[in-house]
Formats: C-alpha cells, sequence, structure tokens
C-alpha cells in the first residue's frame, strides 16, 4: 500500500492570497469549546487510530467520515454489549452491539450502537458520522492531532491556529461531507477519509481522467480542492467493501450511485490542518501544520 505523495510531491497555492479565497480571522464573543484533543497512531493496515473510552474501557477507534454507522470487530463485539439481530438497517444479517457509552474527552455519547462486523479491521472501533455529527472535528494529521469541539459558537469563529484561511463549502451526503474536487483538470466529486492511508479514486474514472493502475498505485498528475493545488499525487483503487471487506453485508443502491470521484486520505490531508464546521456546512483549510 502506498502510504505518500512520492518523492516528486509539491503542494501549492492555486494563486496568490488575494485571488485564492483567503479570508481573515477576527476575534469573536463566543468562542470554541474544545471536548479533548487526541493523539493519532497508526493500526496494522494504515489506518489512524486514536483512544476512546467505551463503557469506561480505553479502546483504538479510526475515524470513519465515509461511513454513516460506527463499527465494532466481532471479536470485541462479545465483550462490549448485548448483541441484537436485525440491526439499523433492519437486515436480518446486520448484527448490532448495544454499548453502554462512549467518551470522547469531555463528550460522552450514551447508549450508541455499533454494527458488528467480521472483517479484520484497524483497532477496535470505527466511529461513524452517527457520533462524529455531534462534534466539530479539527484535523491536523500534521502533527498527528485531531481535535474534537462542541458545534456551538459563532459562525467562522474556528481558525485559531493563523489569521489567513481557505473555505470550502460542503453538503452532507452518504460518504460525509462531500464537494467538488479536480484532477487532471476535470471536475468529480471529493469526500474525507482522514482514518485512510492512502487517497483512492473510482476506476470507472480512470479513462476519464486519463490515468491507469500501475503495480496497485495510481498516478495523478493534480489535485485541487477549496483553493488548493497538489501535484503529483500516488493514489490507490477505490473498491466499495461493506464494514470494511465484510462480504456477508449489503452494499446498498445509495452507497453505488453516490460514490465519489475520490476519498481524500491521510496521506494528502496530513499536509493542510482543516476545521470541519457541521452547522455551516463549511471546511476551513490552511496549508501547512500551522
Amino acid at each position: 500500500m502506498r502510504r505518500n505523495l512520492g518523492r516528486n510531491s509539491t503542494l501549492a497555492l492555486v494563486a496568490v492570497l488575494a485571488l485564492s479565497g483567503y479570508r481573515t480571522s477576527q476575534a469573536s464573543p463566543c468562542p470554541l469549546a474544545r471536548y479533548g484533543e487526541f493523539q493519532v497512531t497508526q493500526g496494522e493496515h494504515g489506518r489512524s487510530l486514536m483512544p476512546v473510552l467505551v463503557d469506561g474501557r480505553p479502546l483504538l477507534a479510526s475515524l470513519r467520515l465515509e461511513n454513516y454507522e460506527t463499527e465494532t470487530r466481532a471479536g470485541l463485539a462479545e465483550t462490549l454489549g448485548d448483541r441484537v439481530y436485525g440491526g439499523r438497517g433492519g437486515e436480518p444479517a446486520e448484527e448490532v452491539a448495544n454499548l453502554g457509552s462512549i467518551r470522547l474527552g469531555a463528550l460522552t455519547v450514551p447508549n450508541p450502537g455499533a454494527v458488528v462486523t467480521h472483517a479484520r479491521i484497524d483497532g477496535d472501533l470505527g466511529l461513524g458520522r452517527d457520533v462524529l455529527d455531534l462534534v466539530d472535528l479539527e484535523l491536523d494529521l500534521g502533527h498527528g492531532v485531531v481535535r474534537l469541539f462542541s458545534p456551538k459558537h459563532c459562525a467562522g469563529n474556528v481558525v485559531y491556529w493563523t489569521n489567513e484561511h481557505l473555505e470550502l463549502p460542503y453538503r452532507d451526503g452518504y460518504y460525509g461531507p462531500s464537494f467538488e474536487a479536480v484532477i487532471n483538470s476535470h471536475t468529480v466529486r471529493a469526500a474525507l477519509a482522514p482514518s485512510a492511508a492512502a487517497t483512492t479514486v473510482d476506476p470507472d474514472l480512470f479513462a476519464t481522467l486519463g490515468v491507469s493502475k500501475h503495480d496497485g498505485r495510481v498516478d495523478l498528475d493534480s489535485l485541487e480542492f477549496g483553493g488548493i493545488r497538489l501535484r503529483h499525487i500516488a493514489a490507490e483503487e477505490l473498491i466499495l467493501r461493506p464494514l470494511d471487506g465484510d462480504f456477508g453485508a449489503r452494499i446498498t443502491a445509495t452507497a453505488i450511485a453516490e460514490k465519489p470521484g475520490i476519498l481524500i486520505g491521510a496521506d494528502v490531508l496530513k499536509r493542510l490542518r482543516l476545521f470541519i464546521a457541521q452547522g455551516e456546512k463549511k471546511i476551513y483549510l490552511t496549508v501547512g501544520n500551522g
């Protein structure tokens, strides 16, 4: 698996500040309230993991923005909570572990459910948007840190680490926050996958984008989103794998219809610093680690 942008990767602004959409942060009377700051580690299969407490038990979880439902591995589910058959989707084969609580720093999520997967996954849990939609999320992967905030704050009062930033509106979709990106001068839909080690591209678009897979890698000449332009991206093929490869699970028609052109992984996101503001449906970002 390729886990970096390659030796020749470069990161540049699309234009000078006046033309790139940079805004200046201003002081506000309603500051951010931080739930917690979490050090990120890397799992066996390359996913970024952060510490959480489940029923008071310290575990490791990935941030699965591309999934709505929180997941747990089967061997752990039996020790965490009661198993329920039928699950949230009403599928007879779907199993859900009813947990007592998930604690993320100062935030406690009571009585969450976690879909049980029999696939091999990194960590103990994959936190989906059923949990992550409760917070504003800052990705500072260049420093190996994620931070969670209360979504109750003044609009735009989020970029506390610099005076200048870019703003990227997004809409909610099956794969989470999505927005337009440009690959090799072609516009595609993009979504964020901060727990994934590698950025992935829909193989159905390879011909349109003028790319092909060689030795498991897809080389992109350029990727642009939110006023940022990256060059020479080494990506991988995007393959739909329900519940991280649990082929006993179902791939829904919506999942297929809304499949993004690109899922932007940690290999790219570590070059940026992002704040996802749920209430505003906007991603605030800066180049570099700040």
